[in-house]
């Protein structure tokens, strides 16, 4: 599954090929991956539109449009965001895809068919349940230490499940869970209420370094 190292990874090298085109065409192959609107009025609200920017907040990519609305995708398990010439040929598991303007398409893959992308206005983007809850980032600057000690408390489960947990941190998951508590020399089965200051403050600093 992708994590938020990986989503931070395509975000960026997308950002480049993709703000100020514009959206000239949608073609969706798989419409139950659209949320909240229909295939219609997905292409009603972005064809026409430009990008203004695509962006990550979690695991979710954000791409701004100059319209009313937002397009807000989740990869989940296998899911795949990639640029490509138009006319090149299609991944068997490409499910949309945006035609811009300079001949280029941006594709959204997914073999396992679990990821999704939202239409939505700017003031329905706290609708989406997983995105509105999401807890800070881990390399936040207004994640302090000490904000982090004080997240962590008393709490009764395992430290790993809390770092799965995206309403404590966002963008944490399986994979990266265990690499900040191996390289922090913490049990992922430790109680997160039974850690030490020390403990706390070297998963902490794992957390920003992995």
């Amino acid at each position: 599954m992708p994590e938020l190292p990986e989503v931070e990874t395509v975000v960026t090298s997308l950002r480049p090929r993709l703000v100020g085109r514009t959206i000239k065409i949608v073609e969706v192959y798989l419409s139950k991956m659209i949320k909240f609107y229909d295939v219609d009025e997905l292409k009603k609200q972005v064809i026409g539109q430009k990008i203004v920017n695509i962006s990550r907040r979690g695991k979710y990519f954000i791409i701004d449009l100059t319209g009313d609305c937002l397009l807000v995708g989740h990869l989940r398990m296998t899911g795949r965001l990639t640029m490509a010439v138009s006319g090149m040929p299609l991944d068997k598991y490409t499910h949309i895809i945006f035609k811009l303007d300079n001949d280029t398409e941006l594709r959204f893959a997914d073999m396992r068919q679990f990821g999704c992308l939202y239409l939505v206005r700017r003031e329905e983007v706290e609708k989406i349940s997983g995105l509105a809850t999401l807890g800070p980032e881990p390399l936040a600057e207004d994640l302090t230490l000490n904000l982090f000690r004080e997240r962590v408390g008393n709490r009764k489960v395992k430290i790993k499940q809390l770092l799965l947990n995206q309403e404590f941190v966002a963008g944490i998951g399986n994979i990266y869970a265990d690499e900040i508590l191996f390289a922090a020399g913490v049990n992922p089965n430790r109680i997160a209420g039974s850690l030490t200051p020390e403990e706390i403050t070297r998963i902490f600093q794992s957390m920003r370094e992995v």
